[in-house]
């Protein structure tokens, strides 16, 4: 018991000579302008947790040089060193180089969030960012410089809207009136024949790709796709026509 007693004291003794010597150094490093946010989704998505930490050399303006690191998790090596290289610091009418210790604690956690995907960063204080990740829920369609690319319907060349639908199929047969196996195969038919034809860009449930198909992808719960107004008009008018349909 009394040589746990000692090695607990020790163990306390050396977390408060760590931190000490830390505010030391810290009293020494130059004063942060700006600190850019490592975008290391790799790591965050394996739900990394734990420090990577960079020694940056900074000359008189202020710019970072040089880094070494001191401790490295895995799938952040390259994410960190980028945003290291866009931190600046405070210039110096003296030194021509100065040194500080950079701290990236990785969380390991994450959230959903209908936003797109990105990292969530906080300062514990100007040289050291705790970082956690946001999920997005939500499969969004590809961008050109931010925006969406335009889209025409290939039946009423219309330019098409976008808007974010649940994932999965929209699943006809409940709608289909009879327990008669042929009857429900040739409504499907009609109604898959229809659609190729009259009003291909539904899309009112699924991912679509180039081809408007359904992607069934687990990790999100909703997509954003293309739709035309038209091919739904059409539809409806289609399904009322069709008795054996009870949308109801």
């Amino acid at each position: 018991m009394r040589s746990m007693r000692w090695a607990r004291f020790f163990g306390l003794l050396l977390v408060t000579l760590l931190s000490t010597g830390a505010q030391r150094d810290q009293g020494q490093w130059p004063q942060v302008v700006h600190a850019e946010t490592p975008q290391c989704q790799l790591a965050v998505r394996a739900r990394v947790r734990g420090w990577t930490r960079v020694r940056v050399t900074v000359n008189r303006d202020g710019r970072v040089t040089s880094g070494t690191f001191e401790h490295l998790q895995p799938f952040t090596a390259n994410c960190v060193e980028a945003a290291v290289k866009e931190w600046t610091f405070v210039p110096s009418d003296h030194e021509a180089s100065r040194e500080a210790l950079l701290s990236f604690w990785f969380t390991g956690e994450t959230e959903d969030t209908d936003e797109p995907s990105h990292t969530i960063s906080s300062a514990d204080d100007p040289w050291t960012l705790r970082l956690s990740f946001a999920k997005s829920s939500i499969q969004r369609l590809p961008r050109e410089n931010g925006e969406i690319p335009e889209k025409r319907c290939s039946v009423h060349g219309t330019v098409m809207g976008t808007e974010v639908v649940p994932v999965g199929g929209g699943g006809l047969l409940r709608f289909l009136d009879t327990d008669d196996l042929e009857e429900q195969h040739q409504v499907l038919q009609a109604y898959w024949k229809a659609k190729e034809t009259l009003f291909p860009e539904t899309n009112r449930r699924g991912a679509v790709g180039n081809g408007g198909c359904i992607v069934h992808e687990p990790e999100f719960s909703k997509v954003e796709v293309y739709y035309c107004q038209d091919c739904r008009d059409a539809e409806q008018a289609w399904l009322a026509s069709h008795p054996e349909l009870d949308r109801n």
